[in-house]
C-alpha cells in the first residue's frame, strides 16, 4: 500500500463490537436442558441498511449468534432431547430473542435507530449465516421508524377527551306516583252528612253529602257507640316512592339489613333537581331496597404505533398467534385510532317506600266477650269471667284499659308493625341531591338564542 495523503492515518485491523453471553433454558415436557449463545451485535455483512420510504423509513439491525455451549458435558442439550434438539435448538432461538437480557429487540419493542422518531421492531428474521455451519446464526430485526412525533411510548399524542359519562355520575332516577283503592277500614274516618234511607239522592247530592264535615277523624261506629260488626271497604290512598342510582364500588355502604318494619321518625322532603315532595313523619316507610352488580365498558382511545392500553396480548386479541408471539403485548400497528372497551364493575342500588298519609296503624274496638273482675273473698282476686245478657246468652261489651267492663269508655286500641326510625330519613338522603333550588336559564344561558 503506497503512503497515505497528508493527514490520514493508517486503519486498525478491526473495531471491537459489543458481544453478550446469555443462557436460555428451555424445557420439552419435563425435560430441561440450557442453551449458551454468545451475540455480536451489528455485525457486519453484505445486508440492507435502511429503505427509505415516502410514508416511513424502514431499517435492519443485524445480530450474529454462536452456539457456544458445551456439548461435551453431562446433560447438555444434544444428549437430552435427543431426536428433538432441533426443534429445543429454535426455541431457544426464540427465547433468545424475547429475553430481557438480550440485545436483540423483539417484535413490538420500540428502539431508537437510524431516525429522530422512536422506531418499532416490526419482525425478526433467523437463518444460519452459511449453508454447512449449523453452530453459528444470523439474526435481524426489522425496524420501521413511527410515524408518530412522540418519543415514547408513555408519550402519546395527546387526544380530546371523550363526554360519555359514567353510570355512577348521572343523579338518582326517581319516582312517586299515588294511586286510591278499596282497602279495610283501621277504624277512623272523616264524618260526613247522614243520609234518609227512606229517600232517593243524585248523584250531585251524593257528592255533596259525601263532603267531609271537618279535618278530625272520628271512631267508625253506631249511635249507640257500637262498632259496625262488617264495615265496608273504605277507598284509601297509597302511594310509591323509587329511587335508582349507581355507585362505584367502594364508595360507601347504603343498605342496611334491618331496614325492613321501619317507618320515618321525622318530616323528610325529598328535592330533586329544585322539585320538591313533602312526606310528614310516620307517613313513609321502606318497602324494599337491592343491589344489583353491573359492568359499564369505558371506551379508552387505543393510540397509533403504541402498546394496548389494557396489556392485552396477541393472543388474546387475536386467533392464529401461538407460542412467545401470542404472549407479547399487542401493538396497534395501524394508522387509525382503534376504540377499546374496558369493563368496570359498579352497583345499581335501588329503593323504594310506601307512603300512607294516614300512617301505618289500625284501631280496633277494645270490646269483648269476657272481662276482668273481683272475686267475693278476702284476697279480692281478680278472674275473667263470661259475660251473659240477660238470657244468659253470651254479649259482647267494652272494657277499660285494664280489661274490666266500662259502661263509660269506648276506648279504640291501636296497633302497628312499623316502628320509627331515623334510618329512613338516612336512606332516603343516600340517593337524592342537596340542590332544593331551580336554576332557571339566564341570558348567559342563550335562553333567548341556540344553546
Amino acid at each position: 500500500m503506497g503512503d497515505l495523503p497528508s493527514g490520514w492515518t493508517a486503519m486498525t485491523d478491526g473495531a471491537s463490537l459489543p458481544v453478550y453471553d446469555n443462557t436460555i433454558e428451555v424445557n420439552d415436557g419435563a425435560t430441561t436442558a440450557s442453551f449458551d449463545f454468545r451475540t455480536h451485535r451489528n455485525a457486519a455483512g453484505t445486508h440492507q441498511i435502511a429503505k427509505l420510504g415516502q410514508s416511513a423509513d424502514k431499517f435492519t439491525f443485524p445480530f450474529i449468534v454462536e452456539d457456544v455451549t458445551n456439548y461435551g458435558a453431562t446433560g447438555n442439550p444434544r444428549d437430552t432431547f435427543g431426536k428433538n434438539f432441533d426443534n429445543m435448538l429454535i426455541k431457544a432461538l426464540r427465547a433468545l430473542v424475547g429475553s430481557t437480557l438480550s440485545p436483540i429487540p423483539a417484535p413490538g419493542e420500540y428502539i431508537s435507530y437510524g431516525a429522530s422518531n422512536s422506531s418499532i421492531v416490526e419482525s425478526v428474521d433467523i437463518s444460519q449465516l452459511a449453508e454447512r455451519t449449523t453452530d453459528t446464526f444470523k439474526i435481524v430485526s426489522n425496524i420501521v421508524e413511527t410515524v408518530s412525533t412522540s418519543s415514547s411510548i408513555s408519550d402519546s399524542p395527546k387526544t380530546s377527551k371523550s363526554d360519555e359519562l359514567a353510570p355512577w355520575q348521572f343523579p338518582a332516577e326517581f319516582s312517586f306516583d299515588v294511586q286510591v283503592s278499596d282497602g279495610l277500614t283501621f277504624g277512623y274516618a272523616y264524618p260526613v252528612t247522614d243520609l234518609d234511607g227512606k229517600k232517593t239522592y243524585s248523584q250531585a247530592e251524593l257528592r255533596h253529602f259525601g263532603l267531609a264535615k271537618g279535618t278530625k277523624l272520628i271512631a267508625i261506629e253506631n249511635y249507640a257507640g257500637d262498632p259496625f260488626s262488617s264495615p265496608p271497604p273504605m277507598p284509601k290512598m297509597n302511594g310509591t316512592l323509587r329511587f335508582s342510582k349507581s355507585f362505584l364500588r367502594g364508595t360507601k355502604t347504603i343498605i342496611n339489613s334491618s331496614y325492613g318494619g321501619l317507618v320515618n321518625s321525622k318530616d323528610i322532603t325529598v328535592c330533586i333537581g329544585g322539585g320538591k315532595i313533602f312526606f310528614p313523619k310516620a307517613t313513609l316507610a321502606v318497602a324494599s331496597v337491592g343491589i344489583t352488580p353491573k359492568i359499564w365498558n369505558r371506551t379508552i382511545q387505543w393510540l397509533p404505533r403504541t402498546k394496548h392500553p389494557l396489556g392485552k396480548t396477541y393472543g388474546e386479541l387475536f386467533n392464529g398467534y401461538s407460542g412467545q408471539s401470542a404472549n407479547k403485548i399487542a401493538v396497534n400497528k395501524t394508522d387509525q385510532i382503534i376504540s377499546v372497551k374496558k369493563p368496570v364493575r359498579y352497583i345499581e342500588a335501588t329503593a323504594s317506600f310506601q307512603f300512607r298519609p294516614e300512617g301505618f296503624a289500625v284501631w280496633l274496638a277494645n270490646r269483648g266477650y269476657e272481662a276482668f273482675d273481683f272475686v267475693s273473698n278476702e284476697d279480692h282476686t281478680i278472674v275473667k269471667e263470661s259475660i251473659p245478657d240477660d238470657n244468659g246468652s253470651m254479649k259482647e261489651v267494652w272494657l277499660d284499659g285494664k280489661g274490666f267492663q266500662t259502661k263509660s269508655e269506648r276506648r279504640w286500641r291501636g296497633f302497628t308493625n312499623y316502628v320509627p326510625s331515623d334510618e329512613v330519613g338516612k336512606l332516603v338522603t343516600e340517593f337524592t341531591l342537596d340542590d332544593n333550588t331551580i336554576r332557571w336559564a339566564t341570558a348567559n344561558d342563550g335562553y333567548d338564542g341556540t344553546l
